[in-house]
């Protein structure tokens, strides 16, 4: 079946979710970054290259659903802090 690649669904079809070994690197290479504290998301992507852009989103929202790194203000991230009880 051929998709036109504009609707929405051939988008969404079209789109590769990262291998483990792809998301393990990525996401070693964000926990190294955000260590020392937030930093800008597109400084981020930038520092990554040549990884892709959407392959480092993709593993960037991951990452703030499990709660690993949390968004800040005026783009940034950063490791969350786990608190101590």
């Amino acid at each position: 079946k051929n998709r036109c690649g504009i609707c929405d669904n051939c988008i969404h079809q079209s789109k590769k979710l990262l291998n483990p070994h792809e998301f393990e690197i990525l996401y070693k290479q964000i926990i190294a970054q955000t260590r020392n504290g937030a930093v800008e998301v597109n400084s981020l992507i930038k520092k990554m290259k040549p990884n892709k852009e959407e392959d480092i989103w993709q593993a960037i929202n991951f990452l703030q659903a499990e709660e690993v790194i949390v968004e800040e203000p005026q783009g940034y991230i950063q490791l969350k802090i786990k608190q101590e009880i």
